[in-house]
């Protein structure tokens, strides 16, 4: 990929958590910043095609939305999953296409934020709550030291 499509240094977006990708008109990945490597397991030397780290039950609407994007010049939002093996990640997706005089757009710029966890930790909290709305004996909530709240 050429470095001249940027004012910047893609690798300033090593220090971010969530994922992040230029993709070409094709779907091709051409710049993944380091979170991307780490879990997701994609070298960075031989990227691969979006298509192929998307999950299948997700597939048709994530690519539609990421033409749609291309093709209209304007951000799309949506939640997808991506895969890595037998893992599946949770992802808020952001395509941001470039602004461009021409109307002549050749890659989109990606943003992905892992929503795995929060859904567990609010998966967790509503099992709480259903423990403690429909169990027969009373529940005790103590603080770190021991005493009841």
């Amino acid at each position: 990929m050429n470095n001249d499509i940027f004012n910047f240094d893609f690798g300033l977006f090593n220090t971010f958590n969530d994922y992040f990708f230029v993709i070409d008109k094709n779907g091709e990945i051409l710049k993944a910043n380091s979170s991307v490597s780490k879990k997701l397991n994609l070298n960075s030397n031989a990227f691969t095609s979006f298509e192929d780290i998307l999950d299948d039950s997700h597939k048709d609407e994530t690519l539609t939305s990421l033409k749609k994007s291309l093709e209209s010049g304007t951000s799309e939002r949506l939640i997808s999953k991506f895969k890595n093996g037998s893992h599946l990640y949770d992802v808020e997706l952001l395509f941001i296409p470039p602004e461009n005089s021409e109307n002549k757009r050749e890659y989109i710029f990606l943003s992905a934020h892992d929503l795995t966890d929060e859904w567990k930790k609010e998966d967790d909290l509503l099992r709480f709550y259903y423990v403690s709305e429909y169990t027969v004996n009373p529940l005790q909530i103590t603080d770190l030291e021991g005493k009841m709240i």
